[in-house]
This record gives structure tokens, C-alpha cells and sequence, in this order.
């Protein structure tokens, strides 16, 4: 299992809703995240989640960290991770 971030996705909604373009470069100054750590998010390449930056998209996205991040097994059909 690994986990797989959404953010390019809901980034694309939050432009289209918004009716503007928004660069990469324009994120960052936005959330107070690097540009560097926006690329890598929006290229799924992180591997360690920091908090602040996941509070940080899911404020600017309007979004749940489950709408943000998402598990995925080796199961297709269950990509969600249970927690009992």
C-alpha cells in the first residue's frame, strides 16, 4: 500500500470554480509552501507528509485531508484503508 495524494486533481477544480489560472509559483506564495514542495506535490513525488503543509492545501482547496490524500492497496477494488 502506498499513499497517493490528490492535489493536482483538486487543484484543477479549484481553477475551473475560480475561473483563473493558477501557476505553481502563484501556490506557493499563496499557502507559504515552497515551490518546490508544490511541484512535488502536484507531481504525487512526496513521500513524507508534513502537517502544516497538509493543513495548508487542504484550507487553500477547500478540501478534507480524505479528499486531499487517499490510500491505495493492492486491491483495486478497495483503495481505502480500513481502520478498525
Amino acid at each position: 500500500m502506498h499513499i497517493e495524494n490528490r492535489f493536482k486533481e483538486l487543484l484543477k477544480l479549484k481553477a475551473q470554480s475560480e475561473n483563473r489560472k493558477l501557476p505553481r509559483r502563484l501556490i506557493a506564495k499563496e499557502t507559504g509552501i515552497s515551490l518546490t514542495s508544490v511541484q512535488n506535490w502536484a507531481s504525487n513525488q512526496i513521500t513524507q507528509y508534513q502537517e502544516a503543509q497538509i493543513i495548508a492545501f487542504c484550507k487553500y482547496l477547500n478540501c478534507t485531508i480524505d479528499e486531499l490524500l487517499v490510500i491505495v492497496g493492492d486491491d483495486e477494488e478497495s483503495p481505502r484503508l480500513a481502520v478498525a
